[in-house]
């Protein structure tokens, strides 16, 4: 691979630029000119550079000088593969298309089956599926789960992504960060939000960025807040933008209440969706507002919306029109306003969207409809052609409740592995390359996910119905809420009968004495793992919130 030195240098002024050293940007374009790169003769390879391409410039040149040296080391001489710098930087864009046109479809489609064509299975594949139906008793226990912390009700909670702390929201316009130590809260900084007139700031999202450097908080006003983690406000916002023109804004309705907010993997990018179904694009280090996604009509309050991220610069919302639309981000060259494009649809669900979810690594988008409890996965090598999942079956139980969650499973070398569950409790876990089903529990309706001791407290339901899920980070336990407040947590080992889901612990819970208790208005709001895998975070309303340590052996 060749590389001059002006192309050096400018890789590195164009680093330092996104770095914020400017000052150190301008005093290497002072000795070296860089911006004597920037001509038209070379503005084809400058549309080429992305944020990072130094970094991944230089990533992928370790890469390839281990494969080098790894290819002589087994006699195969000098490589001959002309490789250069215009080459690395749209590798992907041509790995993409090569694998689109090379490579045989991730997916077992309709159009698989066309013209009487018959798809033959792979014999390894047959043969675990064979190993399969071959189940050995596996001992296990349900434990009755104790509180480690209790804590003041809250709406929402979340851990900080890397040390023992969490934060949570109130219904009297404040959050609170804790920091855990020795099993109890240590130090605690409280976030407050203005009051709202005739009403309380109930504080309904809390979100630490993925980098655990900035915490955002919102209320039921839509503003948003910038918290450093030491509980300093670093920027207040709204869902405004900057460039309605004054007659637009006397139409516009008051900021409304955000439901959710969902970061790209780096931290720098923030969506929040809020009732009236409209998207917004933050920075995620400024929380500065750069586009708004207004849906095309007045929203429906029957109708929700959701997005993910697919990389790092593109992301899919569900419409209100049952498609799914992928937007790119371009970032400016000199600094500028990023700018949001469509790249297409996704057609093919005949209502409502409810759950988007992304796997990274297959690189597959599973979507699912509360309304006809469609499941769909779509591939990244097409546009139209998805996989349909929970079809009439006799082989596995079909979910006839809204879902409540999907859950990407990666289980050692297969990263296809989905996790459905809705309402009534019906669990279901698919190979989503093929559509196989794995696992199909009814997860209070079958005794046998459940061994407890007949002196014990603990017992199981049949009648109960699911409100919330959580996958731990290890992807190795599900932790369930349902509507008595409870909470169980399920061992999601593939291994015994298809039927049967091993349920390792039940949080049974008490309703205490108090207004909201007689009322009605107690209940589970919000589960929540730690970075470890060994906490969970429960949130209630009406009562005291919850945090139960996961690291306590059950018995055989």
């Amino acid at each position: 691979m060749s590389l001059t030195s002006n192309e050096l240098n400018y890789l590195v002024w164009r680093y330092l630029q996104e770095s914020g050293y400017d000052l150190a940007a301008y005093a290497l374009d002072k000795h070296s000119s860089c911006l004597d790169y920037e001509s038209a003769a070379n503005q084809h390879i400058i549309d080429k550079f992305r944020p990072g391409c130094l970094v991944e410039l230089v990533q992928k040149g370790i890469l390839y000088s281990v494969a080098q040296e790894e290819a002589e080391t087994h006699g195969n001489g000098s490589s001959e593969l002309n490789f250069s710098l215009w080459k690395v930087l749209i590798s992907e864009d041509v790995a993409n298309v090569s694998e689109e046109t090379d490579s045989p479809a991730p997916l077992t489609l309709k159009s698989a089956v066309a013209n009487g064509d018959v798809e033959m299975a792979d014999a390894a594949e047959d043969a675990q599926e064979a190993a399969e139906d071959v189940h050995e008793p596996v001992a296990f226990h349900t434990a009755e789960i104790v509180p480690e912390i209790r804590f003041d009700e809250s709406l929402v909670a979340d851990w900080h992504p890397t040390t023992p702390v969490f934060a949570y929201g109130k219904q009297d316009s404040v959050a609170v960060i804790n920091a855990i130590k020795d099993g109890r809260v240590a130090e605690s900084v409280t976030l407050s939000h203005p009051q709202v007139l005739n009403d309380r700031n109930e504080i309904n999202v809390v979100s630490w960025s993925p980098q655990g450097n900035l915490i955002i908080t919102a209320g039921i006003n839509g503003e948003l807040r910038a918290w450093s983690p030491d509980g300093k406000l670093k920027n207040i916002a709204n869902t405004f933008s900057g460039d309605i023109s004054p007659e637009d804004a006397i139409q516009l309705p008051p900021p409304s209440l955000i439901s959710s907010l969902i970061w790209n993997h780096n931290g720098q990018l923030l969506l929040s969706l809020d009732c009236n179904n409209q998207v917004s694009l933050w920075d995620g280090t400024t929380l500065s507002l750069i586009k708004q996604i207004r849906p095309p009509e007045a929203a429906d309050s029957s109708l929700v919306i959701d997005a993910c991220w697919l990389d790092e610069n593109k992301f899919a919302v569900s419409t209100t029109k049952f498609s799914i639309k992928i937007y790119s981000i371009t970032h400016q060259p000199f600094g500028g306003s990023p700018d949001v494009h469509t790249m297409g649809y996704l057609n093919g669900h005949e209502n409502s969207i409810s759950i988007l979810k992304f796997n990274p690594q297959s690189k597959l988008l599973a979507s699912c409809s509360d309304y006809n409890y469609a499941i769909k996965v779509w591939s990244r090598g097409s546009s139209q052609e998805c996989l349909d999942l929970n079809k009439k079956s006799d082989l596995y139980k079909n979910h006839t409740s809204p879902l409540i969650d999907l859950h990407w499973l990666s289980k050692h070398h297969d990263d296809s592995i989905l996790l459905t569950v809705s309402m009534d409790g019906v669990l279901n876990i698919w190979n989503a390359s093929n559509g196989n089903n794995l696992k199909s529990v009814d997860l209070f309706k079958n005794e046998a996910n459940f061994r407890v001791d007949e002196d014990s407290p603990v017992s199981h339901r049949r009648d109960l119905l699911v409100f919330t899920t959580a996958l731990s980070p290890d992807l190795k336990l599900l932790a369930v809420g349902d509507d008595l407040g409870r909470v169980t947590v399920w061992d999601l080992s593939l291994s015994g009968p298809k039927d049967l889901l091993r349920c390792l612990g039940i949080y049974h819970f008490e309703v205490q004495e108090n207004k909201d208790a007689k009322d009605g208005n107690t209940g589970i709001c919000d589960l929540k793992w730690d970075s470890s895998s060994k906490h969970i975070c429960v949130s209630y309303k009406g009562t005291q919130s919850v945090i139960f340590k996961w690291d306590t052996p059950t018995k055989e």
